[in-house]
């Protein structure tokens, strides 16, 4: 029995497995003023309910011991069990798994991922119910007074007369006061929604002459012109002849009711940010989109739009800034869509709802369906509209941002005939776009799957990679650009894939980018450079730094500096010999973040270069603030600074800008002996390239140290560079 009138709070069981979903439950519940035990599993649930009922139960179904259905069934045969609710809360949403949910007793189902207020709204409604009817229950003494606290009103129609009489409630209901006994029938119709009476007439003509019984809900107008949802039911009552002569029954106004389930329905159908429908909602439109698509013989398309550098607007003004973003972008999508006459009227059926066919589906993911399309190109127009709209300059917070997206088009029935194929296929084009430059759109076409599939499969490879010994490292030589002594090595990742033989870095090193591998990767080569460091030290060759590429993602890890001196100190690798490479977009794109890490890095003795000098967005305001030894000249400035006017006074302020900074330079990509004339001749400090030496695995390294002379020598601080490099 609820303890809900007696105590003033409500007591909730709540049974899962998962330490983190009952702590999330108890705060949900809580914040409702009602009070939690916690179970972890079906038998002790069982257990502590034979001590204490509670009022409310909510129960997992998947857990070890004794699972939900059996807990649920187990509390159903205690004495009391039978009236508490029981909401059961599962991962799965098949129908087999609800039918056997409500089978072993359970009150209402919901799944996982909870919608937290979603879940609230539920409990709300289950315990308000469950307190209404118990009441009704417990003191039928009081009926007249339980009906008016539920809204219930009775009635009785005599059909001889016409006649409706009804309680102190049911004039209540329709706003009147009590001065008759009764209604006439007609005008007991009269304040019957139009729309609804033909239905109630008829339900009471089929109860009247046949015996059936009443339950239908129907709209009223009250006198005072609200209008109010009810529920009508009623029994048919006999004569000695068998006869109806009568009906009776009850009128509930459940408009509180119908709005909190209109309010449910919409928190569990719609995107709260941006008042879209969500994933759920979408899939039970575009089925009836196909469906009259496939009626008709008809083409449809689903597009799927993917929005360009979001997390940039997130990252620099903050996610509520990011949240009002998502507003502007839907309302241009949705302004894109409203002077077309391609996408699919929400009414597709009799029964369906008049919701748009456009839901957001995730963070900055959106998806459309297009039907009775007359030909494919038809969806190109509608994709390049929403980009038109999408593209226009959007301000916030004083920023200005240039929005754009990416859309993967599959059309019905050619590149799949269910809605998860579509879906997948039109995903497959999206990123086929984003690899491509983005901010635009593609149609699928099915050798999309197999380069995706590809994808997935070098991804799979390359996450076995570091625990098979797949990986090696190659050193390249950095010597003096005038006397051509070997001053430093830069250390590069090489992937020796047994399938696929050595994969191109140009190949892998993107993936791990994108995947976050990048970090694991970064991590093992400068841990393996160090040993090998450590392995020419034993074997007496004289100390020579090594650069290290170092990835942004690898950069940006809260403990990357304490990483990386912790993983030094272990290895015995002097900092002064690693040289941490950083290309100047990565140190741009937070300038004031990369200078604190810098500076941590130079404390502890560390070189640091930029790399790909003069490709990025260089600021000149911050390149003097910044802690750095080192500019690195991209290789396609050296290319033709031979023949080139422009690349040779490029590579000629460069080296300037670096001699009045007190920096020095390392050109790389030199492949030729002009261009280390020119280099040699404008005063840059260090050159790589193939006219040098291409990157060396280890052994072939040493010879290359034989061959220039650099001798096995006794040294304090002997140490051959090996250090964490990404690309190359």
């Amino acid at each position: 029995m609820l303890r809900n009138g007696r105590r003033g709070k409500t007591h909730a069981l709540v049974v899962d497995d998962q330490a983190s979903i009952r702590t999330m439950m108890r705060k949900a519940l809580m914040s409702m003023r009602i009070d939690v035990t916690e179970a972890e599993n079906g038998q002790q649930a069982v257990e502590m309910m034979r001590l204490e009922m509670p009022d409310l139960i909510i129960l997992d179904i998947e857990m070890p011991v004794m699972n939900g259905f059996d807990a649920c069934r187990a509390l159903r045969v205690l004495e009391g069990g039978q009236f508490v609710p029981v909401l059961m809360v599962t991962s799965s949403d098949d129908t087999e798994s609800i039918q056997q949910a409500f089978e072993a007793g359970a009150t209402d189902f919901l799944t996982k991922p909870i919608n937290w207020t979603l879940l609230k709204h539920h409990l709300q409604f289950i315990v308000q119910s469950t307190v209404a009817a118990r009441s009704l229950q417990e003191s039928e003494r009081r009926l007249e007074e339980a009906q008016r606290l539920a809204r219930i009103g009775s009635w009785e129609l005599y059909p001889d007369t016409e006649k409706v009489y009804g309680s102190e409630e049911l004039f209540r209901i329709f706003g009147l006061d009590r001065h008759l006994d009764a209604f006439e029938l007609g005008d007991f119709l009269k304040h019957i929604h139009p729309d609804d009476r033909w239905a109630v007439e008829a339900a009471l003509a089929d109860s009247l002459q046949q015996g059936k019984e009443l339950d239908i809900d129907l709209r009223i107008t009250r006198k005072d012109g609200k209008r109010r949802h009810t529920q009508l039911q009623g029994l048919p009552h006999y004569d000695n002849n068998g006869v109806v002569c009568y009906l009776s029954g009850t009128l509930q106004d459940i408009t509180e009711r119908k709005l909190a389930e209109d309010k449910i329905r919409h928190l569990a159908y719609y995107d709260p940010l941006t008042k879209l429908p969500n994933r759920q909602l979408f899939r039970e439109q575009a089925e009836l989109t196909l469906k009259r698509a496939s009626r008709s013989h008809h083409q449809a398309a689903l597009l799927y739009l993917d929005l360009d550098r979001f997390k940039h607007v997130n990252d620099t003004l903050g996610h509520n800034a990011g949240d009002r973003f998502l507003q502007e972008l839907s309302r241009r999508i949705m302004s894109s869509l409203r002077d077309t006459d391609l996408i699919t009227p929400p009414q597709l059926d009799d029964d369906a709802n008049r919701d748009p066919c456009l839901a957001r589906v995730g963070g900055d993911e959106f998806i459309l369906v297009a039907g009775d399309l007359q030909h494919p190109q038809d969806a190109a127009i509608v994709a390049q509209r929403i980009l038109d709209n999408i593209e226009q300059p959007l301000s916030l917070d004083g920023q200005e941002f240039f929005p754009s997206g990416s859309i993967g088009i599959a059309i019905y029935p050619d590149d799949g005939d269910d809605l998860d194929t579509l879906m997948k296929n039109a995903d497959t084009a999206m990123y086929h776009v984003k690899a491509r430059g983005k901010n635009n759109f593609a149609f699928y076409q099915a050798e999309m799957n197999a380069k995706a599939l590809h994808k997935l499969q070098l991804e799979s490879r390359l996450r076995r990679a570091i625990d098979n010994n797949e990986l090696v490292l190659h050193f390249q030589p950095q010597v003096d650009a005038r006397s051509g002594e070997l001053l430093a090595v830069e250390a590069l990742v090489r992937w020796e894939n047994p399938e696929e033989g050595l994969v191109s870095p140009a190949e892998f090193i993107p993936l791990a980018e994108e995947t976050g591998l990048i970090v694991p990767i970064g991590l093992w080569v400068l841990r393996s450079a160090c040993r090998q460091l450590r392995s020419s030290i034993d074997a007496g060759y004289r100390a020579i730094p090594v650069a290290v590429n170092i990835s942004s993602r690898q950069f940006r890890e809260e403990d990357f500096v304490e990483s990386v001196s912790t993983l030094l100190a272990a290895e015995g690798v002097p900092p002064k010999l690693i040289d941490i490479e950083l290309t100047e977009s990565l140190i741009m794109s937070d300038a004031e973040e990369s200078i604190v890490k810098l500076k941590q890095l130079k404390k502890m003795g560390m070189k640091i270069s930029v790399d790909d000098f003069g490709t990025g967005y260089s600021s000149l305001a911050y390149l003097k603030r910044l802690p750095i030894d080192v500019l690195k000249i991209d290789r396609q400035f050296v290319s033709d600074v031979a023949n080139d006017d422009n690349d040779a006074a490029i590579v000629r302020a460069i080296i300037s800008l670096a001699n009045s900074l007190k920096l020095e330079t390392v050109a790389e990509g030199v492949e030729t002996r002009e261009q280390l004339a020119f280099l040699s001749q404008q005063g840059c400090t260090l050159i790589q390239g193939y006219f040098i030496s291409k990157p060396l695995p280890a052994t072939e390294l040493l010879e290359f140290f034989e061959f220039t002379g650099q001798q096995k020598q006794p040294s304090t601080e002997q140490s051959l560079p090996p250090a964490a490099a990404v690309g190359g």
